[in-house]
């Protein structure tokens, strides 16, 4: 009576008969590398800042903070622009697709 071995939910088996642990998916990989980018924005955003001031022992949260405002306020400008000018794309390149038709 041999021991049977484990099956992942896709029914693989590595070869030491473990289940295999299925990948994460790939939304949730861009999602978390999103964030590890934008953590990392501000982490030297707010060493930038602390350099600026001197250096100062005990202001790691007030820069922090600050960075932090400061790169969201430019990711909400960046996908506001973003959003403006995509939604400002969609007559322009009618109307060219209609010139183009030689049409009024």
């Amino acid at each position: 009576m041999g021991l049977k071995p484990k099956e992942n939910a896709a029914g693989g088996v590595d070869r030491f008969g473990r289940g295999s642990v299925p990948f994460e998916p790939n939304e949730h990989r861009e999602e978390s590398m999103v964030d590890q980018n934008r953590e990392d924005r501000i982490r030297q955003r707010a060493y930038a800042l602390w350099e600026i001031e001197g250096k100062p022992h005990g202001a790691d949260l007030r820069f922090w903070e600050q960075a932090m405002n400061e790169i969201d306020e430019a990711d909400l400008r960046k996908d506001s622009s973003d959003t403006q000018q995509s939604a400002g794309a969609g007559p322009a390149i009618a109307k060219r697709s209609k010139d183009a038709k030689g049409q009024p």
